[in-house]
Parts: C-alpha cells; structure tokens; sequence
C-alpha cells in the first residue's frame, strides 16, 4: 500500500497493484441505496467506471467490514498486515465471492452487478465492494471527485415496467339484419294481392329472436 494511513475520499484517482508481497493496494467503493428502499428485485444493475491508466484486472468483492469513507484508511479499517495473499481465513472476514471481473484497459467499463444489489436491498448490510488486485501491473480509475461526470462512476438500476395498459376494445361491428319472412313465392292472399311480408302476411316466421325484424 501506499500510503496506509491516508484516506482518499476527496481523491479523484485511485488504483489496485498487487506491486509485491508487501505492497498491495486496494480499492472500495459504495453506493447509497437508501432511495431504493423497498423497490427490490430490481431487474438489473450496470456499475460503470472510468480507466485512465491500463493496468491489469482486478476481481470485485462485497466487502463485509463497515467503513466511513471520510476517514477509511488501509490500517484503521484495518486490513490485515503484508504479506499478500491472505490467508484463506482471513479473506473470509473481509469479503465474499466474486461478484465480477474488472476490466483494466483504458475505457469505460461496464460490468454487471444486480446479484449485489438485490441482496443489500433485501437485508444484506451495505459495506460496498473490495477491488482486489490480480497482479502487479496496477491499474487507475476515476473516482466521484473527478470533474468530468461522465467518467465518475455510476450505478444504473432498471426496474421490470408493468405492461402498459390493454387499448380499448374496437366497438362490435354491427349485427346484420335477420330474414325472419321466408316464402319460395308469393302467395296470394284471399284478396288477390301479393303477400309482402307486411300487416297479415301469411309468411312464415323462421327463427326470428323476439323483437327482430
């Protein structure tokens, strides 16, 4: 570590190099989530964040220990004292499996989070993530501190929309009209004239619903 006593909160770069045995650096990062509480599950879960200066991957974590970033530092969290690795026990009071690779070529990065964040929204305490080095080419990133907004790093958090609303039913098209006189000629009635279907015809009704004509 560099400077194991000095907080980096109001940095605006910050590496992982894993440079020896006895020089390790680390990286932590946490979001507040309190503006999402009682929203879990989230569908999905994007952390973005900014390389500067290539270097080599580093595995993320969720980190186990609280921490205030304001006065977080390598010895008074504490992590444990080099040489690096730890041992397996050790790790196991620090931070959990790994959630991603981190990517360390000069870009914007992009990585998936959302088993991280369904979990710290369903009761999991937040204590962030660990950045843990893989080997001792380190690697630079833009921090909140950094002027540009565009390469601080973000979390993006998508929601399952409800469906929109069904449209209206088109209106019914209308009924045609039902034959309800049926004759294979016209009858001729008592008077002489053709039966027209009209006042005393003497057609017969065929299935007619009551009402219709």
């Amino acid at each position: 570590m560099v400077a194991p006593d000095t907080n980096y909160a109001t940095a605006t770069e910050v590496f992982w190099d894993g440079n020896s045995a006895t020089d390790v650096d680390f990286v932590l990062m946490r979001f507040d989530l309190s503006a999402l509480s009682g929203l879990a599950p989230i569908s999905r879960a994007l952390f973005r964040y900014t390389v500067y200066d290539v270097g080599d991957q580093a595995e993320m974590h969720e980190f186990r220990r609280g921490w205030n970033a304001s006065t977080v530092t390598y010895n008074n969290l504490p992590m444990p004292t080099p040489p690096w690795p730890f041992s397996a026990a050790v790790i196991d009071t620090l931070w959990g499996p790994t959630v991603n690779d981190l990517p360390g070529n000069v870009a914007t990065q992009t990585i998936d989070v959302t088993p991280s964040i369904n979990r710290w929204l369903t009761g999991t305490p937040n204590h962030g993530w660990v950045f843990v080095p893989y080997y001792a080419n380190g690697c630079g990133i833009r921090t909140a501190a950094w002027g540009t907004v565009a390469q601080q790093p973000v979390l993006e958090v998508y929601f399952d929309a409800p469906p929109p609303p069904s449209p209206p039913s088109p209106p019914a098209p209308p009924v045609a009209p039902q034959i309800c006189f049926e004759a294979p000629s016209c009858p001729w009635l008592s008077d002489g004239d053709c039966d027209d279907g009209g006042p005393g015809s003497e057609y017969v009704i065929t299935g007619c619903t009551y009402g219709g004509d």
